[in-house]
């Protein structure tokens, strides 16, 4: 079975999340994979128990962590087996593993692998010199934008192209949530005088 660990600031990371990182490697090879992957927090939690977003640091030592239990159990193994989603890496400020970290991408429906599995196929496209006129809107969340910008960049080099990112804030969950996957299909109306769009990562 493939398992996911949901982790809350201050309440099961740290030593609980090594702790139960080693429970559920006990019984390999049954699990198979372990996401290990931040809450998620609406903006509709009035009333609820108090919890908020990893701080960066937070986020890097929850990579720390895991990567140091993938490390063993490689050897031990043969599989990393724990895995952070992507928002982890985002969260701490720093760069995705390459898409071979990920084995192959046991957990990528949720979110784990998914920025490294993009950027690959981003840099084997082969971007022509030129190409006809064309006016292209990509529709992503907060989280992914800095890393989809980045990308297109190639576009400005294909004469003809024209590339813009547009950057969507959740107007149903809430401004928190900032992945692109859960952005609502009504994010992306298109408004007067636009031709086309395009959703993205």
């Amino acid at each position: 079975m493939h398992t996911q660990i949901v982790l809350c600031p201050g309440i099961n990371d740290g030593r609980h999340l090594e702790r139960t990182l080693e429970d559920l490697a006990g019984p390999v090879p049954r699990v198979q994979s372990i996401a290990v992957v931040p809450v998620g927090l609406t903006g509709h939690r009035q009333g609820l128990y108090p919890l908020r977003a990893f701080r960066p640091i937070e986020a890097q030592r929850v990579i720390e962590a895991v990567h140091t239990a993938g490390a063993r159990w490689k050897k031990q193994f043969g599989t990393k087996l724990a895995f952070p989603s992507d928002e982890f890496y985002i969260q701490a400020g720093i760069d995705t593993p390459p898409l071979s970290f990920y084995e192959d991408l046991p957990q990528i429906e949720n979110g784990v692998g998914m920025v490294a599995q993009f950027l690959h196929e981003a840099a084997r496209t082969r971007i022509p010199k030129r190409v006809p006129p064309v006016s292209i809107s990509a529709v992503t969340g907060a989280s992914f934008s800095p890393i989809l910008k980045k990308v297109l960049k190639r576009l400005e080099g294909a004469g003809g192209a024209s590339v813009r990112v547009i950057t969507a804030k959740n107007r149903l969950f809430g401004p928190s949530v900032t992945v692109s996957g859960l952005l609502p299909e009504g994010t992306f109306a298109m408004r007067s005088g636009e031709k086309g769009w395009a959703r993205c990562c």
